[in-house]
């Protein structure tokens, strides 16, 4: 959700969500929140190519259509998109999809009902049941190979251990990149105050654009003492634009005590290669890098 307060005909009202109000936006995401493609919601019959699918499958389709190689990809969503028909047309397409399944979607598969399982031993598998019925639909595992949790017992007051198929493990390994983005993007969000429409559009790109830069210094920079937090990271990139693009080199009088060249200038402007040109001083100055005098 993308937060916006004022009068449009695009924007829609959830009231489960941490932001109520605001424009809808679909994402298709990485299990650590990299966003490969994101697409605008505009209305419950906009971009639905096939009616059997519905609204969630087709989403489905129009995010990984731009994807470079489909073929082996697994995809993981929750139950407003997971259908039969879906993980059908999926598989046709030589992809792999799971997700949880709405029981009204279950269409003839021989299925216990959902309140006949409600009374059965906890861990019991046709899908799974943990404080609720799941109920999981998966062309990349099925029940095998079984694994054991761990999960606290309210009638033993202790942790036993419940079996647990195998898509359910590849649903948890997997899912959630969406939530991941979107708590990067809650931690540094660029709120522009105003009343028009457009600006938490481009806010929301700027935030996209950070946390997918993010992600791939991560992924470049793998040891942790030199690995920058979202924060840092994030405070470094605007620093660098600030100091390369200004216009005034510097604002109100200098400091007295002023910080190493190291320290106040960052690598990326000072390693750029780009209009470091020695300038002749009048005046005899005090290095910012040894503190000695300089002619």
């Amino acid at each position: 959700m993308i937060p916006y307060y004022e009068r449009h005909g695009g924007k829609q009202h959830m009231h489960n969500k941490p932001i109520r109000f605001g424009y809808k936006a679909w994402c298709l995401c990485t299990r650590l929140g990299y966003v490969v493609q994101s697409q605008l919601y505009q209305g419950c019959k906009t971009g639905i190519n096939d009616i059997n699918l519905g609204l969630g499958g087709s989403v489905v389709l129009d995010l990984i259509d731009k994807l470079p190689e489909k073929e082996g990809c697994s995809l993981y969503f929750d139950n407003f998109f997971t259908s039969i028909t879906l993980l059908e047309t999926l598989k046709e397409m030589g992809l792999h999809g799971t997700g949880t399944m709405r029981a009204n979607r279950v269409e003839k598969a021989p299925l216990t009902d959902v309140k006949a399982m409600t009374k059965k031993e906890r861990g019991t598998c046709e899908s799974i049941t943990d404080s609720n019925v799941v109920t999981m639909g998966s062309t990349k595992g099925g029940i095998s190979p079984m694994s054991k949790v761990k999960r606290y017992s309210q009638a033993l007051k202790k942790h036993v251990l419940v079996n647990q198929p195998a898509s359910i493990v590849l649903y948890n390994t997997y899912m959630g990149g969406v939530d991941r983005m979107d708590e990067n993007v809650a931690k540094m969000r660029v709120n522009i105050r105003g009343k028009k429409w457009y600006w938490q559009l481009l806010s929301f790109l700027l935030n996209v654009s950070m946390n997918n830069a993010w992600q791939l210094y991560r992924w470049n920079v793998k040891t942790k003492p030199q690995q920058l937090d979202l924060l840092n990271f994030t405070r470094t990139i605007c620093l660098s634009y600030l100091q390369k693009y200004a216009q005034r080199p510097s604002i109100g009088r200098p400091r007295r005590l002023v910080a190493a060249v190291e320290k106040r200038v960052t690598e990326h402007v000072r390693f750029d290669e780009v209009n470091h040109i020695i300038t002749k001083n009048e005046k005899q100055t005090r290095c910012a890098l040894c503190k000695k005098i300089q002619e």
